[in-house]
């Protein structure tokens, strides 16, 4: 078996550098050492060491990130900053706060003005970082909920077209485009995308946001190669007019490195993406949220190269950092796990990769619900891997299910829908289905090879399917 969750670090650990091995012949043993007490993390606000100091999640390493949430607000009370700066960004590096302060933070900030008419601004802009907040948090259900009562108070307040209204109804896109409701997510983004090419421009930061959002959108419905063709367009017009390495700009390069990996161009979405990987670990740090999604995203590249060992590295260092940073049960961190998964199983580990695939599968249908796209992909690893360690008629079940849900979410001819096909049609010939499940697999390897070509991986994954059922039929 493998490690539990709050281990899983130990996969992409070695021996420390400088480690001396005993001489050969040696007997005496070494006195016990005993590990000194990790250092306590001391608030740089206060100076004190006392209660509970956390990481702020900005771009500021060691002390100079930790703080007392309490302080934090205190600091906010009296910033003379722009208000939505002192409750939502670190003063020092200017970044914005992550994880359990940027959520804690907003709390503070709403419980302070919330009693206040819809009217007032700083109100609005309370609950508007909130449901950012929760966002980033992975809590996309709840994001959506504030994002639409902030829209319906928006709409009494300002005109149709006022950038506040248009912020909101963009934000409400990308949670409604998280939680899987891509359809209403387009119609909102194409609204906002109409509006702001009117009046800003399209070389506008925020006409580039939403064109960066309407390509994640496509892509999520399946149109990765249209979003591709866009995405590199806003991608090409962030570098020119903000430099490589704004923000945004790299988020819309990190996109367009998830698209080349889509469409099967594997070395050049792992060039892209190693260079923006080193830029978020020398800007970010390597434990910031945004590094380790890239880094879990690289480490999959790596598996659809057929490098396994490395890609595991990389994945299980990202879920053990994840775990941390962001929490178990957050959507990212999830989708990582079903990663380091799929990873194992391709190792030739069934065992571990069901002891990994469950618990993520159980967690992202409660976070996210059985028919989310992720938990989805999670599902139909884990069908796959339950088949691998003898256990078809489990996996028979969930990958039939994960198939029934897959073509009436994204559709029959998504290529995650076609991957579950494949190793459906597997599992029904070991089941003894095998007219059912060569047929199957012949449409499915017809239609990957047209939509995705003969060198996917997951075209490549169902010939060899198709190879080993032929050299079976061959000796038996």
């Amino acid at each position: 078996g493998i490690p539990d969750r709050a281990q899983l670090s130990e996969l992409a650990q070695c021996p420390s550098a400088g480690q001396e091995m005993a001489d050969e012949g040696t007997t005496q043993e070494a006195e016990p050492t005993i590990p000194p007490e990790p250092a306590r993390m001391q608030c740089n606000i206060c100076l004190d060491d006392e209660g509970e100091v956390v990481q702020r999640g900005c771009c500021c390493r060691g002390d100079a990130g930790a703080a007392h949430v309490a302080c934090l607000v205190e600091v906010a009370v009296h910033s003379r900053q722009n208000t939505q700066n002192a409750w939502a960004t670190c003063g020092t590096c200017k970044q914005m706060y992550t994880g359990v302060v940027m959520t804690s933070l907003a709390e503070a900030w709403l419980a302070r003005v919330g009693e206040r008419d819809e009217s007032d601004r700083e109100q609005f802009t309370a609950r508007s970082t909130l449901a950012t907040a929760l966002f980033h948090g992975g809590h996309y259900a709840q994001a959506a909920e504030l994002q639409k009562a902030l829209l319906a108070s928006a709409s009494r307040i300002f005109p149709p077209e006022h950038p506040k209204t248009m912020v909101v109804t963009n934000n409400l896109a990308v949670s409604y485009r998280n939680l899987g409701r891509h359809a209403e997510a387009v119609e909102l983004v194409e609204r906002v995308l109409s509006v702001y090419k009117r009046v800003y421009g399209p070389e506008h930061p925020r006409t580039m946001t939403a064109s960066g959002n309407l390509c994640a959108t496509l892509h999520c419905q399946g149109k990765v190669a249209e979003a591709a063709r866009l995405q590199a367009e806003v991608a090409e017009t962030h570098a020119r007019v903000y430099g490589k390495e704004h923000p945004e700009a790299l988020t819309g390069q990190n996109n367009l490195g998830v698209m080349l990996f889509e469409l099967g161009r594997y070395d050049e979405a792992e060039a892209l993406q190693r260079e923006i990987l080193a830029v978020r670990k020398r800007v970010g740090g390597p434990e910031h949220p945004r590094t380790l999604t890239l880094q879990s995203s690289l480490g999959f590249t790596l598996r659809s190269q057929g490098r396994y060992e490395e890609a595991e590295t990389l994945v299980a260092a990202a879920v053990a950092a994840m775990q941390r940073v962001l929490g178990s049960k957050h959507p990212k961190t999830l989708l990582a796990e079903a990663r380091l998964g799929n990873v194992m199983l391709l190792r030739g580990r069934g065992s571990d990769a069901v002891d990994v695939l469950t618990p993520a599968v159980e967690a992202a249908t409660e976070a996210l619900g059985s028919r989310h796209v992720d938990t989805l992909i999670a599902g139909g690893f884990l069908g796959e891997a339950l088949c691998s360690v003898g256990r078809v008629d489990e996996g028979l079940a969930r990958l039939r299910q994960t198939h029934r849900d897959q073509t009436e979410v994204i559709g029959a001819e998504h290529s995650n829908t076609l991957a579950t096909a494949s190793s459906l049609s597997e599992a029904l010939i070991k089941s003894g289905e095998a007219t059912e499940g060569i047929d199957l697999l012949v449409a499915t390897h017809s239609k990957q090879a047209q939509a995705l070509g003969d060198q996917h991986f997951h075209t490549r994954l169902t010939a060899n399917r198709l190879c080993r059922l032929l050299q079976e039929a061959l000796i038996f």
